[in-house]
């Protein structure tokens, strides 16, 4: 009987190998998240910035290609400050109902970075 994991792996196309290190990053950033501030190991104000960005550019322009971003996030895929991240100002704008622009947005741009894994 297969592995949990390489379940998933055989569901979304995945080696489980793969499947395995992307499961090793996300356990590493749940327990960076879990540490207290002054010993986290990653930064996450740049991959914050970086995604600000590119929402805002593909918003007003459409031509943003995938390699522009990416290239930046090669080193270490999550990259914002604690700082930015417990702000309460993250957002000017206020949520509205059936809103989903934006999270549509952030789930591409996840499962993009996943592939380019």
């Amino acid at each position: 009987m297969k592995s949990f994991q390489g379940r998933i792996a055989a569901r979304s196309g995945m080696a489980e190998g793969e499947l395995s290190a992307v499961l090793c990053e996300f356990n590493a950033v749940i327990e960076d998240f879990t540490s207290p501030l002054n010993k986290r190991h990653f930064r996450y104000d740049e991959h914050l910035r970086c995604m600000k960005r590119r929402n805002s550019t593909s918003i007003s322009d459409g031509g943003t290609s995938d390699s522009d971003s990416t290239d930046s996030l090669q080193g270490n895929s999550f990259n914002f400050s604690d700082e930015k991240l417990n702000s309460s100002t993250l957002s000017s704008s206020k949520a509205k109902l059936g809103d989903t622009k934006e999270l549509e947005d952030f789930i591409a741009d996840l499962d993009r970075t996943l592939e380019s894994m």
